[in-house]
């Protein structure tokens, strides 16, 4: 038998749905198969995570050897998968679990698609609009209703030894010390640039926090920010200000090992954020139109940074959950004293908990 799992489009949101990832292994019969169904970013967070027996890579409109949707659907039906959970709330999700012939279909009845689902959550809600549940909590009641329930919350991560080397290299090349402690900041969002947080805000940042002799300051990046981080750390011109971009190849396991190893991270509402909090780190996260509580975690606590009051776009245009008006500028009214600030109590809340340990 075969368990088919749409997982979400984002690497924030399939961080999230790890503890539903992991009810379903351990409370679903030893001969079922959990399939994933993925695009190439979930699909390369979880590679490594021995939560799926296989997982199918597809995307919308993709070349060989990547599926596009006409083949993943071919796949499916060739594949025979039984049931159906579909961890996003998208019609096009249900609609390929529905072309596919798969049986059971179980999800939200969520965007005007509940009549492809066989098996309808429903989302609770106050004058029809959704009352905020946190994603994690979401994806575990799709678990729970196939019978495997869990009060694990937790999101965990395992590290690959050659992605933690890859991350010692680093600290070579930007001649960092392991012996201090390293501040990640990462300033980058998939979905909207109305997620992130002015440039000079985070050079203000960088700089102020290197005044103290034993801080170190690394700019994550992907290959699409590479160029932005590296035209910061220029402007910084400081030995203890540094980016990832020093590196040819930027992999998702770099992402993981950077942040594990960081002895605190300064976030956007992004997948950084998510990966950060899953390897267990403290994060100060900024959050700007979009609501906290659709993405609560249950690691160690976060700082969670909002501005006290829409931005005058905002108030005119009302935020859905993703969502911000076009000249949104929310972010712009966290401050660097803000972000600062919490991320010294981030510091020394981990500098006492490792002599707690050490104790």
């Amino acid at each position: 038998m075969k368990l088919a799992i749409f997982l979400p489009n984002w690497i924030g949101d399939t961080c999230m749905a790890i503890p539903a990832l992991r009810a379903l292994q351990a409370g679903i019969s030893r001969h079922v198969r959990l399939v994933g169904i993925a695009r190439p970013g979930p699909a390369a967070l979880l590679q490594h995570q021995n939560l799926l027996d296989d997982v199918i890579i597809y995307q919308s409109r993709a070349r060989a050897p990547t599926l596009n949707r006409r083949q993943l659907i071919s796949r499916l039906r060739r594949e025979k998968m039984e049931t159906a959970v579909l961890l996003p709330n998208s019609f096009s999700s249900a609609m390929l679990a529905f072309l596919a012939g798969i049986p059971r279909r179980i999800g939200f009845a969520r965007d005007r698609r509940s009549w492809l689902l066989t098996d309808r959550l429903h989302v609770p809600a106050s004058r029809g609009r959704p009352i905020p549940i946190p994603a994690i909590d979401y994806y575990l009641k799709l678990a729970e209703h196939l019978g495997c329930p869990s009060v694990d919350r937790h999101m965990s991560l395992k590290l690959r030894r050659e992605d933690e080397a890859l991350a010692s290299l680093l600290w070579d090349r930007v001649g960092f010390s392991s012996n201090l402690p390293t501040v990640v900041i990462n300033n980058n969002a998939a979905t909207s640039p109305t997620r992130l947080w002015p440039e000079d805000r985070v050079l203000q940042l960088a700089k102020k926090l290197v005044r103290h002799p034993e801080i170190q300051v690394l700019l994550h990046c992907g290959p699409r920010e590479r160029a932005m981080a590296e035209q910061l750390v220029q402007r910084a011109s400081h030995p203890r200000i540094q980016s990832m971009g020093i590196l040819d190849e930027l992999p998702l396991g770099l992402s993981f090992a950077v942040l594990a190893k960081a002895a605190a991270i300064v976030s956007t509402d992004s997948g950084a954020r998510s990966l950060a909090v899953a390897m267990d780190r403290p994060v100060v996260s900024l959050f700007g139109p979009t609501k906290p509580e659709w993405t609560l975690t249950y690691n160690q606590p976060e700082i969670m940074l909002r501005p006290d009051a829409p931005c005058p776009s905002c108030r005119k245009s009302p935020t859905s959950k993703n969502n911000a008006g076009r000249d949104c500028a929310c972010l712009e009214r966290i401050s660097v004293d803000q972000v600062y600030l919490a991320t010294l109590a981030q510091l020394n809340a981990q500098h006492r908990k490792s002599e707690r340990l050490a104790a």
